[in-house]
């Protein structure tokens, strides 16, 4: 089934099929398939899954969910480390995706055939192992090739398995829900800000807490962005209100061929809240209705009682702990950084912040393999020395680099500080050091105020020697800025620095054309515009028209920085000026412009660097590529 809408409101999360056979009330769960075959009966109702196929000595690798949730465990599934966790009465199973080692409970057991991940991405176990570690009787037919299992039920109807409480919700995020009866947890991010729901019909709930933006719209609006997400189903209903504890609300009902889906968007002043549900047409009604109350049993909740299962794990402070057992580390972050689990680069762990109080701050760790040229001190050199040449110096102050201890073992710091004339100064601290084969980098960055978090996160940050076995090669994979961007339009040509990409190109004519490229070094943009002079103008009345209109643009606040002057530049005289941008929520650019008449054709070239990278010597840099552009 697809789930396209649901993937625009709450972005990628795990879609696997699953069906679960004790949802209905059964005393006892019976799955038949024939190895091959993609259609399982599970208690005589038909389900199509991911093909069961045998793997090594005849070992039949079955999809989990499946299996598991057939008989009522819990799956939690932890991307970053490919780790499994089934959790069922009595029974804990760890599982590691193409490792043979199981840890049951307390001991390991040697699987099989390890987990594998099919060509769809869904994770495929051995079926014996599983189903008997539970408890249940595998019997196979040689003649017919087809597997039956079977398994007295055992009765669970909480969300883990872990509380027979009425309510579940989260005491920093403050917000409670009743407990699903029917919906075991999906997936959690790592501070808990968003949690996923999924039953046997892979319908779907959420909660998802986000940070109060003191800039956002009134409730008309957010009730405006619900019925876009809406756009292109039924609208069924579209609301605003006050909920009994008098938060507002925005709330959309709509339904497509294959699903109804329900929004429901709260305001309040630490958190805004998205509440959704997907729901399958199929569904039994009896299903929708579970679903349709626990939608609405949501409401916020002050932490306080004991009726409650608490799924936080924020400390008081204001404080969880993050662990990855694949990389064997863990560090106590805010709990306003949260893992980007969308990031494709697995040996970079970068903590993001989701609250606007706290907007500056954010944490990373980075894990290179130790080679001849990748070492704690050839990083940090490396890495001190592209920040000095690349940021303001009339911004920044940098330390000298030190020695520093972290989780015991020696390595290396230096830290700089960037003042901001509009917005608040910041703060960055890197640290860099060796255990093993492996090189560590670990940086924070927050704003002045919040600069006492560096020292709370760094001393909590422990790690353990990693076996390149199992880990691999991780290398640096950094950009090669060697090679010039050659550029050939119809009108002009010219080269840029190998930092530089293309961004756009409008080569319309050999007299009219657009053209940008962006800086991967200091996020800077250049511009090439060229029109016909038809009226043969000036560059200086060029130059004075576009002046006057940045200096009348009420959208920024221009000011002039440097008088317009003449420069002549391989034969053609262009007029130059520098100006100084700020915008309405702070950003300060700097631009430089350039333009010049040649050959019938007016040149516009503009710069625009940020205050952060500006130091004057990308500018020299365009007058070089002035000098040597050729224009056609």
């Amino acid at each position: 089934m697809k789930r396209k809408f649901l993937s625009v409101i709450v972005g990628c999360i795990l879609c696997l099929s699953c069906f679960t056979a004790f949802a209905d009330g059964a005393e006892k769960v019976e799955i038949q398939f024939a190895v091959g075959d993609s259609v399982l009966s599970i208690n005589g109702q038909n389900i199509e899954v991911e093909t069961p196929y045998i793997a090594g000595e005849g070992t039949t690798l079955v999809p989990l969910r499946v299996i598991t949730e057939a008989f009522g465990a819990q799956v939690d599934w932890d991307g970053t480390t490919q780790k499994i966790t089934l959790t069922y009465p009595d029974v804990n199973i760890v599982l590691h995706i193409n490792s043979k080692v199981a840890q049951v409970n307390d001991h390991n057991e040697t699987l099989p055939e390890p987990p594998a991940l099919s060509a769809n991405g869904i994770t495929m176990v051995p079926l014996r192992f599983i189903s008997e570690t539970f408890g249940a009787t595998v019997g196979f037919d040689g003649a017919t090739s087809r597997v039956t299992v079977t398994k007295e039920a055992i009765h669970n109807d909480t969300v883990q398995g872990k509380t027979e409480l009425a309510k579940t919700g989260d005491s920093y995020f403050k917000w409670s829900i009743d407990t699903p009866k029917n919906m075991s947890i999906d997936y959690r991010t790592s501070n808990g800000d968003s949690v996923f729901y999924m039953d046997g019909y892979e319908n779907r709930f959420s909660v998802t807490a986000n940070y109060s933006n003191p800039e956002k719209g009134d409730i008309q609006e957010a009730l405006s962005n619900l019925k876009d997400l809406a756009a292109g189903t039924t609208l069924m209903k579209a609301e605003t209100g006050k909920d009994s504890q008098g938060n507002e609300f925005a709330h959309v009902k709509c339904k497509s061929k294959e699903e109804n889906v329900e929004l429901k968007m709260i305001y309040t002043k630490k958190f805004d809240y998205i509440v959704s549900s997907v729901v399958s047409l199929d569904t039994p009604k009896e299903d929708v209705a579970k679903i349709d109350e626990l939608f609405h049993s949501f409401s916020t909740w002050d932490g306080s009682g004991e009726d409650v299962y608490n799924l936080s794990t924020v400390d008081p402070d204001g404080y969880y702990l993050y662990e990855n057992n694949k990389f064997k580390l863990s560090v106590r972050v805010p709990a306003y950084l949260c893992l980007n689990e969308n990031s494709q680069e697995e040996n970079v762990l970068e903590f993001k912040s989701k609250s606007y109080e706290h907007q500056n701050s954010r944490c990373s760790i980075a894990i290179f393999s130790k080679t001849e040229n990748c070492t704690a001190k050839k990083l940090a050199d490396l890495d001190k020395t592209s920040n000095c040449g690349r940021l303001n110096p009339n911004l920044t102050t940098f330390e000298q680099l030190q020695n520093y201890t972290i989780s015991g073992i020696s390595g290396l710091r230096y830290g700089y500080t960037v003042k901001n004339s509009v917005n608040d100064d910041k703060s960055f601290a890197d640290i860099f050091f060796e255990l093993g084969n492996y090189v560590y980098n670990i940086a924070v960055e927050t704003s002045e105020k919040d600069t006492a978090i560096i020292e709370q996160i760094l001393p909590t940050f422990k790690v353990e020697k990693l076996s390149r076995d199992e880990i691999g090669d991780m290398m640096r994979n950094d950009p090669d800025f060697s090679r010039p961007l050659r550029v050939d339009l119809k009108s002009v040509s010219f080269e840029l620095p190998g930092s530089w990409q293309e961004e756009t190109n409008q080569d319309i004519s050999d007299k009219s054309g657009r053209y940008s490229a962006f800086d991967r070094n200091t996020a800077s943009l250049i511009m090439f515009e060229i029109y016909a002079n038809e009226t043969a103008v000036s560059a200086a009345t060029v130059m004075n028209y576009v002046k006057d209109s940045m200096l009348k643009d009420s959208a920024f606040k221009n000011t002039l920085i440097d008088k317009v002057e003449g420069v002549t530049l391989n034969g053609v005289t262009f007029q130059k000026m520098q100006l100084k941008s700020v915008s309405d929520d702070g950003e300060i650019l700097y631009a430089t412009i350039y333009i010049g008449v040649s050959k019938g054709k007016v040149i516009q070239i503009t710069l625009l660097e940020p205050e952060l990278f500006y130091s004057g010597k990308t500018g020299l840099k365009v007058s070089e590529v002035l000098t040597n552009m050729t224009v056609k």
